[in-house]
């Protein structure tokens, strides 16, 4: 097992046993991910790795590839157009072509560019993505679609680690199995607030 797959699992157990024992702390998706995103950069310190979330990965090539809403990477038709992670760990040696695609969508010199806006992350700097649910119950729906995207960047980055984080206290052992045994198929790891 590598280091990064040790450490993002160490940061979802505790952000796991943190949920179960104090609930009020997590009320909403993002508490959650933020949770997460932060015991991610206090557990990995290596210094070509950045934490990002709401990264989209994109393809470089003449089209500028992304994930459509239907899971499939198509070109690229407007400048903000492609599926979002909720948690990344991004290889910086790719800074040169982030500026690039970033210059090309905003239509800038890099002199003026908007750096809140720099989304976009060629597919090959993904070393890690980590999708967050907070609701399973009538949700699976959205969970599968989350696990396709995470499948979509499994099936052309296979180096690229793969997390579906389920924090549902609530959730039916039966609603569960099945969002897992999905994932599983799609070759996508999976924690659960009922793992621990």
């Amino acid at each position: 097992m590598s280091n990064l797959l040790l450490a993002l699992e160490s940061s979802v157990k505790d952000v796991i046993k943190d949920y179960n024992e104090h609930e009020r702390n997590y009320l909403s998706e993002s508490d959650c991910t933020f949770a997460l995103m932060s015991r991610i950069k206090d557990n990995i310190v290596n210094p070509i790795f950045r934490i990002h979330m709401e990264a989209r990965p994109f393809i470089k090539d003449e089209n500028d590839l992304i994930i459509n809403k239907k899971f499939e990477w198509k070109k690229q038709e407007r400048a903000y157009d492609g599926q979002r992670v909720d948690i990344a760990i991004i290889d910086d040696n790719f800074w040169y072509e982030v500026l690039l695609k970033a210059k090309r969508d905003q239509k800038r010199p890099k002199s003026s560019l908007n750096y809140w806006r720099l989304l976009s992350q060629p597919l090959e700097s993904f070393k890690a993505v980590v999708e967050v649910k907070i609701k399973v119950h009538g949700n699976l729906d959205e969970i599968n679609k989350d696990i396709n995207k995470l499948w979509a960047i499994k099936k052309k980055n296979p180096n690229c680690i793969v997390l579906l984080v389920i924090l549902d206290r609530c959730a039916s052992a039966r609603s569960l199995k099945t969002a897992k045994k999905y994932a599983k198929k799609r070759g996508i790891l999976v924690h659960t607030s009922n793992d621990i």
